[in-house]
């Protein structure tokens, strides 16, 4: 579809771009309702990434550059009780939300990043030596928006005090109710009456970052991520898959800059890239699952139990895996109690 649009680039109504708009808004769907759904057993199942606390009181702060659209690492932080930056400053709006069953007003709050601040680089993120998590989402994520025409950025806040906070935001944001919605957005109010039209930053396809193809995230987060490497003397790549050009080239110009750099690769299959062979010295694989990684960082054993209950999430998973198109029905109790209920008997 990208290559088509490309083609057509010349013609002002291009069905092609109308179809990778509903393409990317089906994505977003899919996997907020993914959340949603499996809400009950991701936060049974976040146990397995206890090393997480580990990795972020030997890192002050560690940074994590995610390529991935969900919130599980929020989830999991917010399980520890890690704090988390995304950059964002502290300013904040309130997004008007449907009204609750009584008819009192409702709102969800989100931290913004303004133009000047994502050009100039003075993001908000933890400074050298604070327990944290920078998180930088360079390919967008659900709870994302950009607005203002683009310019600017904001990310949606945690609500109700518990660990699946953003879960619950995701779900109240999202419902019709919560106000008119087109292919790649939403109309939305402030709490101040000010209309803005909040566009999904999901970054997607083949084209990412591409000049020759729009996107919706500005490109200064691509620029953000290579800037902010230079803070750290390892990296470590997590079920990254290394196809993406753009990142790649970030991360071997890194690695060129001195002998100290190290990069760490984890995946059960995992190898030397061959466009990263000349750094081998510098490149350790470990061929394993993140859960088996990130229990080295832990403080304690699995234990029996532990070790039931992953097995049986995954097998329960597999099951609900195998049902994704119930995940399209989040927002529509009625339709999707039947279907989840049957991959799980």
């Amino acid at each position: 579809m990208e290559t088509e649009d490309w083609f057509l680039r010349v013609h002002r109504e291009r069905v092609t771009n109308t179809l990778k708009v509903v393409f990317t808004d089906c994505i977003n769907n899919l996997l907020i309702g993914r959340h949603i759904l499996l809400s009950g057993i991701t936060m049974e199942m976040l146990r397995f990434y206890d090393g997480l606390l580990g990795l972020a009181r030997a890192n002050t702060p560690l940074w994590v550059f995610s390529l991935n659209h969900d919130v599980m690492l929020e989830l999991a932080a917010a399980r520890l009780g890690i704090p988390v930056s995304g950059g964002f400053s502290d300013e904040r709006l309130n997004i008007r939300l449907s009204p609750a069953p009584n008819g009192e007003s409702r709102h969800v709050a989100a931290e913004v990043i303004r133009n000047a601040h994502l050009k100039s680089r003075t993001l908000n993120f933890f400074k050298r030596g604070t327990v944290g998590i920078n998180l930088q989402k360079i390919h967008g994520a659900l709870d994302i928006f950009t607005f203002n025409e683009g310019n600017d950025v904001l990310r949606m806040l945690p609500q109700g005090g518990r660990p699946d906070g953003i879960l619950e935001s995701l779900y109240d944001f999202n419902l019709p109710s919560s106000g008119p919605r087109t292919g790649d957005g939403r109309f939305a109010t402030d709490t101040n009456g000010n209309e803005i039209f909040l566009r999904t930053s999901l970054v997607s396809g083949a084209h990412k970052f591409d000049a020759q193809h729009s996107q919706v995230l500005p490109m200064d987060y691509l620029q953000i991520f290579e800037t902010s490497l230079l803070q750290l003397e390892t990296l470590i790549c997590i079920g990254y898959s290394f196809g993406d050009l753009h990142i790649n080239l970030h991360i071997k110009g890194w690695l060129e800059l001195s002998r100290s750099k190290r990069l760490i690769i984890v995946g059960p299959n995992c190898d030397v890239p061959a466009a990263f062979a000349h750094l081998e010295d510098r490149i350790e694989c470990k061929r394993m699952t993140t859960t088996d990684f990130l229990q080295a960082y832990a403080t304690a054993p699995l234990t029996p139990e532990d070790v039931q209950i992953k097995a049986r999430g995954e097998i329960l998973l597999a099951g609900i895996n195998s049902h994704p198109p119930a995940w399209a029905y989040w927002n529509r109790p009625e339709a999707w109690v039947d279907r989840v209920k049957a991959p799980t008997s």
